[in-house]
């Protein structure tokens, strides 16, 4: 990963021109003991015992058919699975990764446990209308963050021979409601961006869990397929003091 050209202007948000999946595919390495040799130690807590978060804008149809999202698709099989039933509002099975639903879902019966999506009908991607999920669903799931869970076998089975090599945690940001000519405006997917990153925090602080626990990567959500400049979904990370490491391809500027 190329972290030559790296940048600290914003407060929260730190830029790095280099590749957003190199933290999937590098091994995990053992953290350096402190002087104590204590591994548990407030000075020892470093990237390597946090959960890791990969973050990108997602439509509610549960598609990842185009730009960044191909790519998710490809190295994350399994928990694009959850995604798309989640879309569907349908549970993945009890087999691989689970996500973590939101709190109107499981009020309202679709989220089931931890956020294993029950109920609805719906179709594989690329199927006919009738598979597309109703606009109701798709509504809710709208300014709402699918937090997806490693796969418990610890492979995604992508037969790329390109598997990750760190359990990392798969933040789906809904953002638009569809994608294309479809896709919402640019103030709506705004909107929703905000809302969603509120709900990904409330995910965070969960149980025991504090924000601190978390490392969150990301692409510049937003600014790819959904044509929002990344400078206005920025000032929103920035208002709602979220740190995140954002990835800027090494050939962009």
């Amino acid at each position: 990963m190329t972290q030559a050209d790296r940048t600290n202007a914003d407060q929260h948000i730190e830029t790095i021109h280099g590749d957003l999946f190199q933290i999937a595919l590098e091994p995990r390495s053992r953290p350096e003991p402190s002087n104590n040799n204590d591994l548990d130690s407030p000075s020892s807590f470093d990237s390597n015992r946090r959960r890791v978060v990969l973050l990108h804008a997602c439509n509610t149809v549960g598609s990842w058919g185009g730009g960044i999202a191909v790519t998710f698709k490809q190295l994350f099989p399994k928990q694009y699975e959850v995604y798309r039933e989640h879309c569907l509002g349908r549970s993945p099975g009890d087999a691989g990764p689970t996500a973590k639903g939101n709190e109107k879902e499981q009020r309202s019966g679709q989220a089931e446990g931890k956020g294993r999506v029950r109920g609805g009908r719906g179709g594989a991607e690329g199927a006919g209308p009738d598979s597309i999920p109703d606009s109701t669903h798709r509504s809710s799931l709208l300014g709402t963050c699918l937090l997806i869970s490693p796969p418990s076998d610890t492979s995604n089975n992508n037969n790329n021979g390109n598997e990750p090599k760190r359990d990392v945690y798969i933040g789906c940001l809904f953002t638009s409601r569809a994608y294309g000519r479809s896709k919402d405006s640019p103030e709506k997917i705004l909107a929703s961006t905000k809302r969603a990153l509120v709900d990904l925090t409330r995910q965070m602080n969960e149980g025991t869990a504090r924000t601190d626990d978390w490392e969150l990567h990301a692409c510049r959500f937003n600014s790819g397929k959904f044509g929002v400049p990344w400078e206005h979904t920025a000032v929103i990370v920035e208002e709602l003091g979220i740190k995140m490491t954002v990835y800027v391809p090494p050939e962009e500027t």
